[in-house]
């Protein structure tokens, strides 16, 4: 189909379930992002502060471990 999925800082909120159950693994690499949401839903990390592009960093490697 040609889209993209998207995981931003919520995928790293350990009360969030459905993402460890996601798609990360059936996600062809060619068509997954990993962004900031900027301003809001900071990663884990971040949690409470305002959202901002450096903190896409909090967000790959909990992603990427599921």
């Amino acid at each position: 189909m040609g889209f993209y999925i998207s995981f931003a800082g919520n995928s790293t909120y350990p009360k969030n379930p459905n993402i460890s159950a996601m798609l990360p693994r059936k996600i062809p690499i060619d068509r997954f992002l990993i962004e900031t949401d900027s301003p809001y839903l900071a990663p884990q990390t971040y949690r409470g502060k305002r959202n901002e592009p450096a903190y896409v960093a909090g967000s790959w490697p909990k992603t990427l471990a599921l």
